[in-house]
């Protein structure tokens, strides 16, 4: 699934083109996807950065998505049902990036994971998943961001 560019495509079919708005409908979905290539010996820890670097450019798009029951609302394609999900490998990715490189990532994950943060503490993207699910991914996400 993953394209000449880097990105990882939800649904491609032979002989099918990557859109021009596939990044931001991929930008969730490539720290976790790259992670598996470079754990499974299929890419260089090196791609990591530029999986990472693509979440970011993209964060802004991901808090139009929280709170909503109807999936894949986005112009993207992007859904609230894996917005947390997304974040918590986000952050297992940047932990296992050098201490160096974490550092510019950080800030941009804990942001959106904040921003998905509800009044009573838990965490929320879709309200179908509900706040337990939320909340685990959540804490799962500060931890790996505290690495």
């Amino acid at each position: 699934m993953r394209d000449d560019s880097g990105l990882f495509t939800y649904m491609r079919t032979p002989g099918s083109v990557v859109s021009a708005g596939a990044a931001a409908g991929a930008a969730a979905r490539s720290p976790v996807c790259a992670l598996a290539l470079v754990r499974g010996g299929r890419l260089p820890a090196e791609e990591l950065s530029g999986a990472l670097q693509v979440f970011v450019e993209h964060s802004a798009g991901y808090d139009k998505e929280l709170g909503k029951a109807l999936m894949h609302t986005g112009a993207a394609g992007q859904g609230s049902h894996y917005l947390l999900f997304d974040y918590m490998t986000a952050a297992a990715t940047v932990a296992t990036l050098p201490a160096e490189e974490r550092v510019k990532y950080r800030e941009p994950l804990l942001a959106v994971l904040l921003h998905a943060r509800t009044d009573d503490g838990a965490f929320l993207d879709n309200p179908l998943l509900g706040r337990a699910t939320g909340a685990a991914l959540g804490v799962l996400a500060l931890i790996a961001l505290e690495r």
